[in-house]
């Protein structure tokens, strides 16, 4: 990414602070919506993964820094990401479910690409399952902003 935003930590605060609260609130709602046809399994697999991103997101919380934000993979992430074997670079955007639009690169955490970004840090290397088939990514810089939200 060319530039950098400049972070208002106590927006960026209350944002996380928002998603910890929506996902608590909201969870069967938001697992109902999303997941309505999907097996027992899968619903619950759903769940704990939303849980452990609530939990990351209060560990972040408590040790809140500019730093941690331009390392990790959130919802309101932009993200460089690698494609190693084409040795090409593609940005996208982690959003909730009813933001994603492909057009503006805009990819649902929900998603088999962005579920398997979420949580991951700056210079990971990634074997992803895709309905296309297996890729590696290297994720390149990540920069987060409540704006790309």
């Amino acid at each position: 990414m060319s530039h950098k935003i400049e972070l208002n930590m106590q927006k960026v605060e209350d944002e996380l602070i928002h998603q910890v609260s929506y996902f608590k609130t909201n969870m069967g709602k938001f697992v109902d919506q999303f997941s309505n046809d999907w097996s027992y399994k899968k619903r619950k697999t759903l769940i704990d993964f939303i849980e452990e991103y609530v939990a990351y997101l209060e560990a972040i919380l408590e040790n809140l820094s500019e730093e941690k934000l331009r390392t990790t993979v959130l919802i309101g992430s932009k993200v460089d990401v690698l494609y190693v074997d084409e040795n090409e670079i593609d940005t996208i955007t982690i959003v909730f479910p009813d933001q994603a639009n492909l057009d503006e690169n805009k990819v649902s955490f929900l998603s088999p690409f962005g579920y398997q970004l979420l949580m991951k840090e700056s210079g990971s290397r990634i074997s992803l399952d895709l309905p296309a088939g297996e890729t590696t990514v290297s994720i390149e810089d990540i920069e987060f902003s409540i704006a790309h939200i």
